[in-house]
């Protein structure tokens, strides 16, 4: 299906989160372990993109740990670096820090939206920073976010919220 042409790929993509789902449900129920396996082997027949921003290379590697198995997950170490990224590939979410060096997770997402307006809703902010311009920020342009720290639950569920988009 997917090589036949791009006007599949909304529908590759309904389908691939739709496994996602039924996994999710089997994770969350005691006894299907067999059962999830069994699916966790069926071919991906679309790759997500992650990309994970953040300066802090231990937040960074946790995030890379608990998404590697979900989907191809890229980083970079602030908004600047990240940027460049966003032009070589396309991500279907896109989880940043606020507090960063050359070029901050709020500058970043304004540039990077600005550049590419269909990527606006591909964000989640994982971040400590939480005074009120920020949450201002966040809550007028309806942005996801979650604290540091957050389980892995909470992260894996916003994250799919955001892919399943």
């Amino acid at each position: 299906m997917k090589h036949e042409g791009a006007e599949l790929i909304p529908e590759i993509a309904k389908i691939q989160h739709h496994k996602r789902r039924i996994e999710q449900f089997l994770e969350s129920q005691t006894g299907f372990s067999e059962k999830l396996q069994k699916m966790r082997k069926l071919p991906r027949i679309l790759e997500e993109k992650i990309l994970v921003v953040d300066d802090e290379p231990v937040i960074v590697d946790m995030l890379v740990a608990i998404l590697e198995d979900e989907d191809i997950v890229d980083s970079a170490s602030n908004g600047e670096k990240a940027l460049k990224k966003l032009s070589d590939k396309n991500y279907s979410a896109i989880i940043s820090d606020v507090n960063m060096p050359f070029m901050d997770g709020i500058e970043f997402y304004k540039k990077a939206v600005e550049k590419y307006p269909y990527i606006k809703n591909r964000f989640l902010f994982f971040t400590a920073s939480f005074d009120s311009e920020v949450l201002d920020f966040f809550r007028q342009n309806k942005i996801k976010y979650l604290p540091k720290p957050s389980s892995i639950t909470d992260i894996k569920k916003a994250l799919f919220e955001i892919i399943s988009r």
